[in-house]
């Protein structure tokens, strides 16, 4: 009977672990917690991330009407700029969003090499 007992209370503790896990899941698939999406969140949405280096990056954010860049390190925040003009504003989102003309995508780049 003891280990009729031990091995009940092994699958409740495995059910429960089941549970909290397929939670989390659902959680992280439903972008509940805090975590950004790329379509936005209340009115702003990260556009671009820079790597500067290791442990330092520039965010761009779209903010309503401003696009706000943010210098990242593992300790700190610091805002940098912050873009109103309806132009600039375009001009940047832009730059970061398309490529720039005249330069070849990776797949291009490998077709010219192929040839």
């Amino acid at each position: 009977m003891g280990w009729i007992e031990i091995l009940k209370t092994i699958a409740a503790l495995a059910g429960i672990l089941g549970l909290i896990l397929g939670l989390a899941y659902a959680l992280r698939r439903l972008n509940i917690g805090g975590r950004f999406s790329e379509n936005g969140v209340e009115g702003w949405r990260v556009v671009a991330v820079k790597s500067l280096g290791p442990k330092r990056q520039i965010y761009i954010l779209e903010v309503g009407s401003s696009v706000l860049l943010v210098g990242a390190t593992d300790k700190s925040l610091t805002s940098l700029m912050e873009i109103r003009d309806p132009a600039d504003r375009q001009t940047v989102l832009d730059a970061v969003v398309r490529k720039p003309r005249g330069v070849p995508s990776f797949r291009e780049f490998l077709k010219r090499a192929e040839s």
